[in-house]
């Protein structure tokens, strides 16, 4: 089993250290035209006699991998999406996307193209890669001139190109192998931009591996992992302790060091994983009442209609609506509220379809429960987000709406009550990974500033909007079903 770097020089270089589904490919070995690496064994030979990197193949902690598993699974194409989700400074990321870069080029003869979260980082990663080709036993030979600043040729005719984090620069190449390096710190727009570039060619299957650290609230790498969650693809998780001495390089010294230069809310961050800015997240606990394990978990998926209760002739309904199609994603709830607490029934969120097929799946989610028959009575209410593309929509649904326009005191009040009946544990559902995801990431700015509340956020305070129209007509005499007795899935 490899342990420690055995070039000591690279442990200086550590300081950096910092909406494709999980595809499986075949796990057969890749053979490039001068070297053969059919195991996960002689790859960490490989990568340790050519490149002088020793990659830690220990997890330590339950929930974490060790960083080969992710190595490994990259080179492999085991996933055609890997993700990293590792400590800032001790992660080793840097490095390790470097040293898969190196081993695709000279072992796969793949075309690689690395993408940081700014120009520099790009860099970064080619001048770690730039390192391990001066190692002694790097094959050299492979190489048709001294790897440059951004572009590095070999003699088989692919290369490692270093790339500016613009969309310009993006939408060039179209590699075998992305690999994107601190993508929290590269926008949303120019990720989904690289994201959809690589292309399978001369035997290598295309795939692209994504790492970073999770810094901001709904950042891009917080909206990567919320997806991750959603199409059920795995993320790679892994902390100083899988990168510490002895089986790692980090020594412990500098562990306890960086912790007390650090502060103990960027170490819970950036180091053990903590979730963002916990003290700017105003549903905080809450999350667990909105969407709790205890009544069923759904990821969700992407187009989804999760039914959690079926249609009751008695029951009374609220739906909440936000729409989006390629930008941002659109996101319906529905809730029951002739009960107490209110219950969230059914949800989906839907991303990048046409008009007509994205309103038909929200015009049958609002037709399960009671559709136009149950709103003309009274017993059924529906709010909408009517800014934007809400009014292109409103022409689609097949049954009356209530517009809503989210600005000024209007929008203030749609959160300010839907957040108070969340913090009072008025509204209860089953654990739905997207929507809890976003909810838990929503800052202040997003609701009482102008940042962009997250959709389900949007749909759900649509519901509390539409389910207090309903529970007004109540107290003209309809009864009111006490209790929680729904089955849940």
């Amino acid at each position: 089993m490899i342990g420690i770097p055995v070039l000591s020089r690279h442990a200086q270089l550590l300081e950096q250290v910092r909406r494709d589904l999980d595809v499986p490919i075949a796990a057969d070995a890749v053979v490039a035209p001068s070297v053969a690496i059919r195991t996960d064994d002689e790859l960490a030979d490989f990568v340790t006699s050519r490149f002088g990197i020793a990659i830690p193949r220990i997890k330590v902690c339950p929930d974490h991998d060790a960083p080969f598993d992710a190595f490994a699974a990259a080179f492999f194409a085991r996933a055609r999406v890997v993700i990293i989700h590792a400590s800032r400074l001790f992660g080793g990321k840097t490095t390790l996307l470097a040293a898969l870069a190196s081993c695709e080029a000279a072992a796969l003869g793949a075309d690689v193209t690395l993408l940081g979260g700014s120009g520099a980082q790009s860099s970064r990663v080619h001048k770690a890669m730039t390192t391990m080709w001066r190692w002694p036993g790097a094959p050299r030979d492979l190489l048709c001139s001294e790897p440059g600043a951004r572009l590095t040729r070999f003699s088989a005719g692919n290369e490692i190109e270093a790339l500016l984090a613009s969309q310009r620069s993006v939408h060039g190449p179209h590699p075998n192998r992305l690999r994107l390096d601190e993508c929290d710190d590269m926008s949303w727009e120019i990720y989904e931009a690289a994201s959809g570039q690589v292309v399978s060619r001369g035997g290598v299957p295309g795939q692209t591996t994504i790492a970073s650290t999770r810094y901001r609230a709904r950042g891009t790498m917080d909206r990567v992992l919320g997806l991750a969650a959603t199409s059920g693809t795995r993320v790679y998780r892994w902390c100083w302790r899988e990168t510490m001495q002895p089986h790692g390089w980090m020594e412990p010294g500098e562990v306890a060091f960086k912790r007390l230069e650090m502060g103990e809310d960027r170490w819970r961050i950036e180091v053990e994983h903590g979730n963002p800015n916990p003290a700017d997240q105003p549903f905080g606990s809450s999350v667990a009442t909105l969407f709790d394990r205890a009544r069923g978990k759904y990821n969700g998926a992407i187009g989804e209609l999760v039914v959690i209760e079926p249609y009751a002739a008695a029951g009374q309904y609220a739906h909440g609506f936000d729409w989006g199609r390629k930008k941002h994603f659109s996101a319906g709830a529905t809730w029951r509220v002739d009960t107490r607490p209110f219950r969230l029934v059914a949800a989906q969120v839907r991303h990048k379809e046409e008009w007509p097929a994205m309103i038909a799946g929200y015009n049958a989610q609002i037709g399960m429960y009671g559709g136009g028959r149950a709103i003309a009575s009274g017993r059924s209410h529906v709010c909408h987000d009517a800014g934007g593309v809400g009014d292109v929509v409103r022409s689609y649904l097949s049954v009356p709406v209530e517009d809503v326009f989210m600005v000024g005191q209007t929008r203030v009040d749609l959160f300010v009550e839907y957040l108070a009946a969340a913090q009072r544990k008025e509204i209860v559902g089953p654990y739905l990974t997207q929507w809890a995801s976003e909810h838990a990431a929503t800052s202040r700015n997003d609701l009482e500033g102008d940042g962009h509340p997250p959709d389900t956020v949007v749909a759900q305070a649509m519901a509390y909007r539409a389910a207090k129209v309903v529970t007004r007509q109540i107290s003209v005499g309809m009864p009111i079903a006490v209790g929680d007795n729904a089955a849940w899935s």
